[in-house]
């Protein structure tokens, strides 16, 4: 989703110290530590993908799991500020990492969510993510998660070009 009002780029070390704060925010405890966050941006086979603000101020981020070998890619994390909601961001993030997927030929997109993490799961089944399992202690004990798929199989055509 282009905008005039972000760009979607790859993270640089330059965006650290507002990665950090965004990953704090949102996960506290079980955020991202420098250390993990640089690895991601200078020499890890994910993406690790910013919306930027004119001027260069990071409204979020998603961190995309890519593995050599591995059919699919894991949305490891997806974070927009808190005043930055409700604008999209999160969707274009999304989207960018479809489009990621899409280009390696990858069959699949999987990703956990909290299951009370309603604005999250709308964003995901709008986009047609589904196949939903629920995890035990995914994010502790007693702290269940939602693993969705998102299906990249080639959409089929009939003849006269259209969906079936």
């Amino acid at each position: 989703m282009p905008s005039d009002r972000w760009r979607i780029r790859r993270a640089q070390l330059s965006d650290l110290p507002r990665l950090l704060e965004l990953d704090e925010a949102a996960f506290g405890l079980e955020a991202l530590s420098r250390p993990q966050l640089r690895h991601f941006v200078q020499r890890s086979p994910s993406r690790l993908l910013v919306a930027a603000l004119p001027g260069g101020v990071v409204a979020g981020m998603i961190l995309i799991g890519l593995r050599r070998g591995r059919p699919f890619a894991r949305i490891d994390s997806i974070v927009v500020g808190r005043i930055h909601r409700r604008r999209g961001i999160a969707r274009a993030l999304l989207h960018q990492a479809i489009e990621l997927a899409r280009q390696r030929k990858l069959e699949q997109i999987v990703l956990e969510v909290e299951p009370h993490n309603r604005g999250a799961i709308d964003l995901y089944d709008s986009e047609g993510f589904g196949d939903r399992l629920t995890v035990a202690d995914y994010y502790g004990e007693g702290r269940s998660a939602l693993r969705l798929r998102l299906s990249l199989s080639p959409i089929r055509r009939t003849r006269s070009g259209a969906h079936p």
